[in-house]
This record gives C-alpha cells, sequence and structure tokens, in this order.
C-alpha cells in the first residue's frame, strides 16, 4: 500500500544524531495533508478541525525553532468511532513527510472501535517509539498533544526508553472538561480515565492552555509554558473559494454549534439588531444546527453553510463585517478556555465581538468588542455603529500584536526555553 509514493514499512528510525543536537518527536493526533481528504470525507460527525490547526502551528513553530529536518511526528489521528462516527474499522499504518525538508513521519494505524481504540491507539504509539535507533547523547523532547489515554501512555512509554528525555504534555482541555471523559461508565472507560489522571501528572513540564491549569495538573507555573493559542498569518493564494449568494455585509461565526457556547443567544440577537441590513453566516456543525437551518429557510439574510475546509473558512472571515464569539463567561470551565477561534478572527484584521473570559491573559484587553456589559446585542449593535475608521484602527492593532507576539515561532520558542531548563535539571 502507498501514499504518494512511499510504502508503509515498519522498520526501525535512524536519526544519526550529533551530540548538541536537538531533537522533538511530536506525539499527536493531526490531519496529514495526504490524508486530509479522506479523512474529511470518511468522517460522520465530530470532526476534531480546532485540534487539527492548532497541532500543524505547533509543528509549524518547531519547525521554526529546530529546523524541519530535526522534527519528527508520531501520529494517531484524533477521528471518530466505527461505525457511528467514522467510515473506517482499521487505520493502517503510513508514511508522510511533513515538509519538504523533513524526514519520514509515521502514522501508527489503530483498530476504531469504541473503547478499544484508544488502547489500540497507546500500544501502537509505544511501538513506534520502541522503533527510535539514535545517539543516546542528543537531547530529545518528547511533547505530545492532549491529556487523552494514547498519548499520556506514549509519553509515559517514552520516559522509561529515554530517561534524560525532556517529556512534555500540551493541554488544550482538561480531562473533565472534554466530551470524551463524560461518555461511558464501564469497566474500560474508567481505567482508561485512571490511567489518564494518574499519568498526565507524570510529566517533566506542561504547555497548558491557560495559567490556571497548572494546579489541576499537580505542578507550579514554574514548570508550565502557557500558549493560550497561535496566530497563523495567510496570504491571499491560501484562501479558498468564498460560497457565493452571500450578503454584502454579515457577522460571521465559525466552530461547534452547542447551545452552551452562546449559539442561541446570537440567533436571538441577531433577530433584534438595529441594522436590518446585515446577514448571518455560520458554519460548523452541533446541536444547533437544525434551529439555524430553520432560520436560514425563514430569512434570506441568514446563510448556514456547515462543515468547510480551513481555506474556505479564511476566505469567509477575510470578507466579513464582523466576527463573533457569543460564548458567555459562565461557569468553571471558562478559566481553562481560550477559544482557538478567538485568535484566528484576531489575527484576520477583521473586528471582533467577543465576551471576555476568565482564560484570556490580560494582554487581549482592548483588542476586541467586549460583550460582558450589555450582553451581545448591545454590543453587535455598538460595532455596527462605529465609525469604521476607529474599527479598522481595533482590528488592525488586534491583528499586529498577535501576530508579531503570538505567532508560531514565538510561542514555541517560549516552550523550548521551558524544555531546555527542564533538561539541565535531569542532567544534574
Amino acid at each position: 500500500f502507498q501514499i504518494d509514493g512511499l510504502l508503509r514499512v515498519a522498520r526501525r528510525i535512524p536519526l544519526g544524531l550529533s551530540k548538541n543536537r536537538e531533537v522533538l518527536f511530536f506525539v499527536g493526533g493531526l490531519f496529514p495533508h495526504e490524508r486530509e481528504a479522506e479523512i474529511r470525507k470518511l468522517t460522520k460527525s465530530g470532526l476534531q478541525s480546532a485540534a487539527n490547526n492548532l497541532q500543524w502551528k505547533f509543528v509549524k513553530g518547531y519547525d521554526s525553532c529546530l529546523g524541519a529536518e530535526n522534527v519528527h511526528i508520531f501520529n494517531s489521528e484524533y477521528i471518530g468511532s466505527f461505525p457511528k462516527r467514522y467510515s473506517g474499522l482499521y487505520i493502517h499504518r503510513y508514511t508522510f513527510q511533513h515538509s519538504k525538508t523533513s524526514n519520514e513521519d509515521v502514522g501508527a494505524g489503530f483498530i476504531n472501535l469504541p473503547v478499544l481504540k484508544e488502547f489500540s491507539r497507546a500500544a501502537r504509539l509505544c511501538s513506534e517509539i520502541d522503533r527510535i535507533d539514535c545517539d543516546i547523547c542528543a537531547q530529545l523532547y518528547f511533547v505530545g498533544y492532549a491529556a487523552t489515554y494514547p498519548i499520556v501512555t506514549a509519553l509515559h512509554h517514552a520516559k522509561r526508553k529515554f530517561p534524560d528525555s525532556v517529556v512534555a504534555l500540551i493541554v488544550p482541555d482538561l480531562p473533565q472538561y472534554m466530551e470524551l471523559s463524560r461518555r461511558g461508565t464501564g469497566f474500560l472507560h474508567k481505567l482508561k480515565n485512571h490511567i489518564v489522571s494518574k499519568r498526565m501528572k507524570g510529566m517533566d513540564c506542561y504547555v497548558p492552555l491557560t495559567a490556571a491549569m497548572a494546579p489541576y495538573l499537580g505542578v507550579d507555573l514554574s514548570k508550565c509554558s502557557v500558549v493560550e493559542g497561535i496566530a497563523d498569518d495567510y496570504v491571499a493564494s491560501d484562501l479558498g473559494t468564498t460560497a457565493q449568494d452571500l450578503p454584502e455585509r454579515y457577522i460571521l461565526y465559525t466552530g461547534t454549534l452547542q447551545y452552551r457556547y452562546g449559539l442561541g443567544e446570537l440567533i436571538s440577537a441577531f433577530k433584534e439588531l438595529d441594522d436590518t441590513g446585515i446577514g448571518l453566516v455560520i458554519c460548523g456543525d452541533g446541536e444547533a444546527a437544525n434551529e439555524i437551518a430553520a432560520l436560514q429557510s425563514e430569512n434570506p439574510m441568514v446563510r448556514y453553510l456547515g462543515v468547510l475546509p480551513p481555506q474556505e473558512i479564511k476566505g469567509l472571515r477575510n470578507g466579513a463585517t464582523l466576527l463573533v464569539n457569543p460564548r458567555k463567561n459562565e461557569g468553571d470551565y471558562t478559566k481553562f478556555s481560550f477559544p482557538s477561534k478567538m485568535m484566528e478572527y484576531l489575527a484576520s484584521g477583521v473586528p471582533t465581538v467577543a465576551y471576555w473570559l476568565d482564560g484570556m491573559p490580560n494582554d487581549y484587553k482592548g483588542l476586541f468588542i467586549d460583550a460582558t456589559d450589555g450582553g451581545l446585542k448591545a454590543a453587535l449593535n455598538r460595532a455596527l455603529a462605529m465609525d469604521s475608521e476607529k474599527l479598522y484602527q481595533l482590528s488592525s492593532r488586534a491583528k499586529t500584536y498577535v501576530l508579531n507576539h503570538k505567532n508560531s515561532k514565538n510561542q514555541c520558542a517560549r516552550t523550548l526555553e521551558l524544555f531546555r531548563k527542564e533538561s539541565m535539571y535531569i542532567e544534574r
């Protein structure tokens, strides 16, 4: 079996490392570019687009800091289980290259059945780590994405095999706030969640989404490098073809369509806006999809476009009048939350309306129109009534700030500083 001429073969991975060389293994669940179209086609629900995008931004940042030839990916895709959420029963092992100058990366493969797949993914990732054949004097970093059973198990295995390495866990969500942790009450589910909770606290260091996560990881901030998100610049050639027959002016929401993320308030606010010439465009999937589709049939200014590829989403953002994130600052989980769409919104240079969340660092104040005082409808009305020059200055300031300070190279460089500090402690 071949993918773009690369044979699926099981062999040891020679690295030929020099003594002073740093090599990073990214252990995650992204969608290789060669496989993304197939993954999208086979996914029935719950496509992990945000997680995929953020993982690629980390890889891009580590490539910039260390050189792509020193970054290797051990991949186990974050996809739904067969048969309800994904059409593939078995994911075969495959190889790919994440950049033109990188060495061979590996997709571990696994059996894609509910519950069983978590143990299968973990076992196959550990098997790939066992194939590493390298100079023990080189400094190795193992960086895993997300506090899931396969990833924390693989990192734990890597630390046992390479005790002088640094193992770090990127924590975009705490397990108790992840949808996966709320499903199932059987023995295997309980065993898996117990192991995750125990092993995730045994890492050398962490890359949490917010500072408030540190106590839940059992460490203080000296063991953490907080990365709330990564800004990604894009040029016109990156933009996909946008949908036709859109309103000339529109408010855009992209993401999960869950009422707990404020979709109900967004729909209500739009119906009562002072500006009746503004449209509403929504992309994504979730429990609110049916109500949004019904609203589209009633109101010619509403467009529901479903799940779209990232390039088309970027094109829609670029053409929007306003971007909106209706999630309110309610519930404990907001302390641990920085919505990925916020970074994408701010980096686009389009004015953004959103609630301030407890998980947001203070340097984001003044970069968007805050809906905290008066609610979402008032904030949208205020934004639509603002002078166009003031709106432009606000959105330009936000774009410049996040692209200069929150880009992939800068964010990943800060994590590498932590990894290097931890490596010195290990050597002692």
